[in-house]
């Protein structure tokens, strides 16, 4: 098996790829889903995951492209095939809209938009951090908003200057309530701060024949403690069915730890590796070419990570901002 830093498998499998041709391709909407439904066909990781029957698609497409499609009505075809996906990492982007699937619970959103209930001495560092205590208690509370690549790595190496204000805690709830993911360095900057010893947080498999089943060995990536102080008192992360990609890979590594429990709703289920391409009418669009498993060999692509705990909101506590979550993780830190 082999073995390999994490930043280096996120530098090395998600380059994005040039779609190599010798000559232009035909721009019309047959050679179009062909290139679409061929690459998907050699490289997309998750067809058994998913159950998707891939054929049965290629046929139903050709059959209405056909007949004859406006530009329109080809774009409303590619659009649903890539949110039959269910794969928060399968896009499309086009001058119509961005096609990406949402993986909310219909249910309830599970999250609220205001925590002044709960949290004193509330600061924002950024855009992607903030923090507090919880009001009477000795208990911090880190909401990270986003792992984007928008922000810079400094923005979140701010995590050491939190947890030092946090160090007297008890408990920490680190909340990843709609945090959909973003760089794989900013999503270890914050974990890496959570581990006191080094640890393999997943394991991770490419696409590598023909057959929807081909995958090549298992990659583990193994993550070291960094920065000057390391959190190991008890943490409760909270997820959403929105928690997705690097805030999956993050509650992922930490879920089986003594100290870690996962309180919430099932994540989006959308942990593979994905690479862009492009179409000859000027499409782009996403592809994964790698599934991930925690360090056990479970896969929860497709599925979502489980909570310890399911605890839902409700529609009437979410109007009146009754977090029954957030009250669930304070109740399990004061136990």
């Amino acid at each position: 098996m082999n073995r390999i830093l994490l930043p280096f498998v996120f530098i090395t499998l998600t380059a994005c790829e040039n779609f190599l041709i010798k000559e232009e391709p035909p721009n019309n909407q047959l050679n179009n889903f062909e290139i679409f439904w061929n690459d998907f066909d050699q490289h997309y990781s998750g067809f058994i995951v998913r159950d998707i029957n891939w054929d049965s698609v290629r046929q139903a497409s050709i059959a209405k492209i056909e007949t004859g499609l406006s530009e329109k009505e080809f774009f409303e075809m590619m659009k649903n095939i890539t949110l039959y996906f269910k794969d928060g990492h399968v896009g499309l982007k086009t001058s119509y809209e961005r096609v990406f699937y949402d993986s909310s619970n219909p249910n309830s959103i599970n999250f609220i938009q205001s925590f002044s209930a709960y949290i004193e001495n509330f600061k924002h560092v950024n855009e992607a951090i903030s923090y507090g205590t919880i009001k009477s208690e000795n208990i911090g509370y880190i909401k990270i908003s986003t792992f984007t690549p928008t922000l810079s790595l400094s923005d979140f190496e701010v995590i050491d200057k939190v947890l030092s204000n946090l160090s007297t805690t008890e408990g920490i709830i680190v909340d990843l309530r709609s945090n959909s993911g973003g760089e794989f360095a900013h999503h270890h900057a914050v974990l890496s701060r959570f581990i006191d010893k080094q640890l393999v947080s997943m394991k991770l498999q490419s696409r590598n024949g023909p057959n929807h089943d081909d995958f090549g060995p298992y990659i583990e990536g193994v993550i070291s403690p960094q920065g000057p102080y390391q959190y190991v008192n008890p943490v409760v992360i909270l997820t959403n069915r929105r928690t997705a990609s690097a805030s999956e890979l993050f509650t992922m590594a930490l879920k089986d730890l003594e100290n870690i429990t996962v309180i919430g709703d099932t994540t989006a289920g959308s942990i593979g590796y994905f690479i862009g391409r492009e179409l000859p009418n000027g499409w782009v669009y996403s592809i994964t070419t790698a599934l991930t498993s925690d360090r056990n060999g479970i896969s929860y692509e497709g599925m979502g990570i489980p909570p310890d705990e399911v605890v839902w909101i409700s529609k009437a506590d979410s109007i009146n901002g009754i977090d029954t979550q957030l009250e669930k993780a304070i109740d399990w830190l004061e136990e």
